[in-house]
């Protein structure tokens, strides 16, 4: 949850500690590692971690991996006492700025504004029933819940504006199947209309923004990318590279930048100012950044032969610039006259 200053987060998490028994942990009582897998282990009542935005890098690095612990609902032991932990209930991340940018696909998102504020929420909202609503879900068949989910992933496949073949869009719309799920079973445990208060078309508007606003930011290469355009920018990237244009064959031509991918991830490896940003990559090896390059639309041209700096350079990738503008990574080419 995304929320500018005085859009109204806080009152919204005090409302949800009080009628949902919901935990919410202060940034304070997320600096220790024991703290956050306590709050997520052997419950499946969510928890809520407020403030993330200002939790310093270290503790974001931590909280990522511990975060994809419990989306695959992960059993570990942690210390000399192996202390068991069950990772698995979901978490509300909560702040003015929510980077969780290698779990773009694991989550969903929602966003507060003063623009879309509503009616003050009452203090005197009685107690969610929350004992009843556990058996309830307790009592429905596990192939009741599949085939709901199922239903309802084909209707957000049906209003998503995200391409047939995107992997990590479909995992995201599978996120927000499950929430469109809990929301008809939350309707049929109270008498409520599904279509009550535009639940549905609301979250499918979510959805659609979140998918489009994350469209360059969803794969390694991508974040990849973008540190090297910031090294290019800042002249500190010593492998060899050049700018160039590329011909194609109706005879237009465009800008591309010449690089090989091995010498890009041995660079992130080994400048020290890039340290915590490569350990935090999936993907560390050339051979696999290469490749999700060439299953991307931004190359050009592989295997190129160019000349740089008096000697020859071979098996060079081109990157399209136009291409990548349109993921939102720009780039200054520094062509000699």
């Amino acid at each position: 949850m995304q929320a500018e200053k005085g859009s109204g987060k806080s009152k919204l998490l005090e409302s949800l500690q009080t009628t949902l028994a919901f935990q919410v942990l202060s940034g304070q009582m997320l600096k220790t590692d024991h703290r956050r897998r306590a709050s997520v282990s052997f419950t499946s009542q969510p928890v809520g971690w407020d403030e993330f935005s200002k939790l310093p890098k270290t503790v974001l690095s931590d909280i990522d991996a511990l975060l994809q612990s419990t989306y695959r609902f992960e059993f570990t032991r942690v210390g000399a006492s192996l202390t068991p932990y069950l990772m698995c209930a979901p978490v509300l991340l909560a702040g003015e700025e929510v980077d969780a940018q290698s779990l773009q696909s694991k989550l969903c998102r929602s966003s507060l504004s003063k623009e879309r504020q509503g009616a003050i929420i009452p203090h005197d909202l009685p107690v969610f029933p929350l004992w009843p609503w556990l058996q309830f879900l307790a009592d429905i068949e596990p192939a009741r819940l599949r085939d709901l989910h199922r239903h309802y992933l084909g209707v957000c496949e049906r209003h998503s504006r995200a391409p047939a073949g995107d992997a990590t869009a479909r995992r995201m719309m599978e996120n927000y199947a499950a929430l469109l799920c809990s929301w008809a079973l939350l309707c049929e445990f109270a008498d409520l209309d599904p279509q009550q208060g535009g639940f549905i078309e609301d979250l499918l508007a979510e959805m659609n923004s979140h998918i489009v606003d994350t469209d360059g930011s969803r794969l390694p290469w991508v974040w990849i990318m973008e540190i090297l355009l910031s090294e290019l920018e800042a002249r500190r990237y010593d492998y060899p590279h050049c700018w160039d244009r590329v011909k194609h064959a109706d005879g237009h031509t465009e800008m591309a930048l010449f690089i090989r991918p091995n010498h890009v991830m041995d660079h992130l490896s080994t400048a020290p100012h890039l340290r915590a940003k490569f350990d935090a990559l999936p993907v560390k090896t050339g051979r696999i950044f290469k490749n999700q390059l060439l299953q991307s639309p931004v190359v050009l041209a592989d295997g190129v032969e160019k000349t740089i700096h008096g000697r020859r350079q071979g098996h060079l990738t081109a990157i399209s610039l136009a291409q990548l503008e349109k993921l939102g990574l720009y780039a200054a080419p520094d062509v000699q006259p």
